[in-house]
Order: C-alpha cells, then sequence, then structure tokens
C-alpha cells in the first residue's frame, strides 16, 4: 500500500515540478488570452483524429488477441478507453494493467498473455517511431536545432526519467510478482501471443494498423498548428517525436507538464511564441482527457461494478 501511494505522490510531484518549470517565464493573463484564441473546431478535428487513432489500435488488439477469443469491437474500444483513462489519473501506465485485466476478465485469456499482447502493440509502436525517424531524417528535421536552443529543457526531461526510474525500480508491482510466481509457465504464457503472430499476414496487419494509429496522432497535432507556421507538417513532425519522447516519463495526470515541455522544445524553435505553445499544448491534452472521460468513463464503471456487493472493482480489489 505504502508503495503504490509513494509511486502516485512521485508522479504528481514530476507534474508540478514540470508545470511551475514551463510558467516560470510566462505571464499568466498572456497565456489565458493565448487560450481565447485556441480555434475550438481544431481542438475538436485533433480529438476526433484521436479517438480515429483508438480504432486503430482496436483492430490491432483484434489481430493479438483472435488466437484466444473473438473478442467483440465494444470489448477492445472498451478496454482501450478505460486504458487511456487511468494513464491520465495514475502514473507509471497503469491503465495497460487495467487494459490487460479487462480482457481477462471478459474472455479466455491469462492476465500474462493479456499483457503480451499489450507488449506487442508498444513493440510496433517503436516501429512506427523509428519510420517517423527516417522520415524526419530525409525531410531534414533540424532536431539539433531544437536541442541547441532549449538545452535546460532536454537536460531536464532527462534527469526526470533518471530519476523516475531509480525511484520505480526499488518498488515491486503487481506484474513481477505474477512473473515470480511458476516463471517458466508465466513465460510460456507471455511468449505464446508473440508466436502467434510470427506469420506474414500477421505481421503487415499490425504493422499497417500500427502506422494508421500513429498518422492519426500525426494529424491529430497538425490541426492545431494550421495558419500557424508556415512548414506545418515539419513542426508537426519535430513535436510528434519529442511528446512521444515525453511519454516515456510516468508523470500524472495525463502527462501535464511534461508535454508542456515537448511541445516547448519542439515549436519554439520554429519561432512560435511561449504563449501560443503553452495555450495549444494544454488544448491537445484537455481534448484527449475529456474525450477518454466520455467513452471510458462508462467503461469502467459498468465492467467493475460489483452488483451483489454494490461496490466498485478495479482489478479485483474493492474501492
Amino acid at each position: 500500500m505504502t508503495h503504490r501511494y509513494f509511486k502516485i505522490i512521485i508522479g504528481y510531484l514530476i507534474t508540478m515540478v514540470s508545470l511551475i518549470y514551463v510558467f516560470k517565464q510566462v505571464e499568466i493573463l498572456s497565456f489565458i488570452i493565448a487560450l481565447k484564441e485556441i480555434n475550438i473546431f481544431c481542438v475538436f478535428e485533433s480529438t476526433m483524429l484521436f479517438m480515429f487513432s483508438c480504432i486503430f489500435r482496436v483492430f490491432m488488439w483484434n489481430v493479438t488477441t483472435k488466437m484466444y477469443d473473438s473478442f467483440s469491437f465494444s470489448n477492445l474500444f472498451g478496454g482501450i478507453m478505460m486504458g487511456y483513462l487511468i494513464n491520465n489519473i495514475l502514473p507509471l501506465k497503469c491503465g495497460e494493467l487495467l487494459r490487460a485485466h479487462h480482457l481477462t476478465k471478459n474472455g479466455k485469456i491469462s492476465f500474462v498473455a493479456a499483457v503480451s499482447t499489450i507488449f506487442i502493440e508498444r513493440i510496433f509502436d517503436v516501429l512506427s517511431l523509428l519510420i517517423l525517424v527516417v522520415i524526419a531524417i530525409v525531410y531534414k528535421v533540424n532536431m539539433n536545432l531544437s536541442v541547441s536552443i532549449y538545452p535546460k529543457t532536454i537536460v531536464i526531461v532527462f534527469a526526470l526519467a533518471i530519476v523516475t526510474i531509480l525511484l520505480y525500480s526499488k518498488s515491486k508491482n503487481k506484474l513481477n510478482s505474477i512473473i515470480n510466481q511458476n516463471i517458466k509457465h508465466k513465460f510460456k504464457l507471455f511468449i505464446e501471443p508473440i508466436w502467434g503472430i510470427f506469420n506474414i499476414k500477421s505481421v503487415i496487419l499490425l504493422l499497417f494498423f500500427n502506422l494508421g494509429a500513429w498518422f492519426c496522432n500525426f494529424f491529430s497535432i497538425s490541426v492545431l498548428l494550421y495558419n500557424l507556421h508556415s512548414n506545418q507538417y515539419v513542426a508537426t513532425l519535430t513535436l510528434l517525436l519529442f511528446v512521444s519522447a515525453g511519454l516515456l516519463i510516468p508523470s500524472a495526470p495525463g502527462s501535464f507538464g511534461i508535454i508542456q515541455i515537448a511541445f516547448l522544445a519542439a515549436l519554439i524553435p520554429y519561432g512560435l511564441e511561449r504563449q501560443h505553445v503553452l495555450s495549444l499544448s494544454f488544448s491537445y491534452q484537455i481534448g484527449i482527457l475529456l474525450s477518454t472521460i466520455i467513452m471510458g468513463l462508462p467503461y469502467l464503471i459498468i465492467n467493475n461494478w460489483d452488483k451483489k456487493r454494490c461496490i466498485f472493482r478495479i482489478g479485483g480489489k474493492s474501492i
């Protein structure tokens, strides 16, 4: 119990320190004015494109789980939205464990195998990210410019990442305790879904759906930069790479603070003013946060409400 609260507190501390840092050199009044100038329709478009990326992830999850059970679109979509919702509240990607638990609860699949299907998704995320990096090199996206103009930001991001890893490595989590018991059997369960996709059709489908999700994420950022910079797509690609790096740091809720640093590091070199960049970052995150609450909360309540006891349960534990 103590370790659990300790992790949550550290996540919130990372968020608080990051927010203090990003607002240090911005007048609150100028930020509010910039926030009022945000095009609400563009934020709505951005949020809808994010939702389309979630649909692509549903198709991915269907490919990796079909060897166990025939999960409905609603089940898989609900799991993903609940995962994003919890990730927006708690640090260390706790939503991924809830996704695995949701899958186990609603189908014939073990918890370890369910975690493995999510692991496969992350492997393809890395592959897609590498493809984006190659595209960035081809189009000569000047990442060095961002690093040279914003050295303090880069140092802070890496420092936070190192501190977070050191802190979390000292505590035991639920997944470790599960794997340590009957490790050979658990390892076999974990590897099974990975071997299951080792065919050309599955790999092509997974790569296609994953790239589809990433391109939706790309355009969800791009619509926010419309008319703000002449080189809109190059700026978007730079921002997407920085945001992806920022998401590796498990701050809470929803990486607020970390994402603001990523936006500043990526967009300041393109000549955008600090208050406008911050207003864009908050609009982007709030749109995603609201969509995960609207879509994820009903699934969370319905799937974790114990009708007999009239109590709310997550991961088998009462709240």
